[in-house]
């Protein structure tokens, strides 16, 4: 009996030893993933505010196109349809034109860049979500498998 009890103590102690060494590594995995969360969202934050600032320059590339036409507008209802300055405006809308269309496209360009960082960022949080899960789960069943040494041991010891 005594020694049936030592040998199932020493079972239960390397059962316990694994237990062990898989919950640090679950616990490493948590960290690392939490690690990744952290950048992932640093990352969307970086895109959020840089699609931000091309919508802002977007607007106020806007702003000037509407401002030159309004300009050119004026002057043409005042008869003056072939001055200097009607064509120096209509070469200042054009190059409005040009600005704000190479805005529409990186502001485009920088909500894509956004979506696609919030997208790994949810992804990231949910392999975070699950590490943490994943290394409470290993802690549990080490708890469980210390408890049972520690059957394990007075079985043992009340054995001999």
């Amino acid at each position: 009996q005594a020694a049936l009890a030592e040998k199932n103590e020493a079972s239960s102690r390397a059962y316990a030893s694994a237990l062990e060494i898989l919950a640090g590594q679950r616990e490493a995995q948590a960290n690392a993933s939490l690690a990744l969360e952290h950048r992932a969202e640093g990352e969307a934050d970086d895109a959020r505010a840089r699609a931000d600032e091309a919508g802002e320059a977007q607007h106020r590339a806007e702003e000037a196109e509407q401002l030159a036409l309004q300009r050119m507008h004026a002057l043409e209802a005042s008869g003056m349809q072939d001055s200097h300055e009607l064509l120096h405006l209509r070469k200042q809308l054009r190059a409005a034109r040009n600005l704000t269309q190479e805005w529409r496209i990186e502001s485009s360009r920088q909500e894509a860049a956004y979506t696609q960082a919030e997208t790994e960022r949810l992804e990231a949080q949910a392999r975070a979500e699950k590490s943490a899960a994943a290394a409470t789960s290993a802690s549990e069943a080490r708890s469980i498998a210390l408890a049972k040494l520690e059957s394990s041991e007075e079985s043992s010891k009340k054995a001999v």
